[in-house]
């Protein structure tokens, strides 16, 4: 999970690194996506304008990333 959020930064950027839970609810599982959240390597920000008002986004940590780095191993 966290390589894929740290995929989408480098792909659109830090601030559209960000994914709805109906979208990140495909590829994991809800335990996991708890774990990451109550681990903190996630966070679920709430949309309070525009069409999206209401739904939520998670996007990876600063924690999350030092996770992701800490388990790549060079070779």
């Amino acid at each position: 999970m966290l390589s894929d959020f740290l995929t989408l930064e480098l792909y659109f950027g830090y601030d559209q690194a960000a994914l709805f839970f109906e979208d990140l609810s495909k590829h994991f599982t809800h335990r996991q996506i708890t774990q990451a959240l109550e681990n903190g390597y996630i966070e679920a920000r709430q949309i309070h304008l525009g069409p999206d008002a209401g739904r939520t986004l998670y996007a990876l940590t600063p924690k999350g990333r030092m996770k992701h780095a800490s388990t790549m191993s060079i070779v």
